[in-house]
């Protein structure tokens, strides 16, 4: 089975993380980012996915895990963001905590990302 690469961006402020509740299908709640393209460095899909997603730039992003799951390999990169917070057609920007997007669609996932991240989270 071949993985998928992933790219997630880690924003924090006061206890929660900027999340993207997406529309249709997906119905769920989830850090901003997706697949890295061809040709794409991990650091590059991170900062696209969340201009992308955010309307946000990405300032002073540094790796912060790597989670090796069976269907995906997603790297995390944590950091602040400057711009106007805007939704997008993926779907609606929010604060969340942690315990929600554990609870949510694809909370394995956020379990597993919590867990790696345990030592970076604040």
């Amino acid at each position: 089975m071949v993985q998928r690469l992933i790219a997630r961006v880690l924003i924090q402020n006061k206890g929660r993380v900027l999340a993207i509740e997406h529309h249709g299908k997906k119905r769920s709640l989830g850090l901003p980012g997706g697949h890295v393209e061809e040709g794409e460095t991990p650091y590059d899909a991170a900062v696209r996915e969340l201009h992308e997603e955010t309307g946000l730039f990405a300032v002073n992003l540094q790796p912060a895990a790597v989670v090796d799951e069976p269907k995906r390999l997603t790297y995390v990169f944590k950091g602040q963001a400057q711009g106007v917070l805007r939704n997008s057609p993926e779907g609606r920007v929010r604060w969340a905590t942690w315990e929600q997007l554990v609870r949510g669609k694809h909370g394995r996932h956020y379990f597993e990302l919590a867990t790696a991240l345990a030592g970076n989270l604040f």
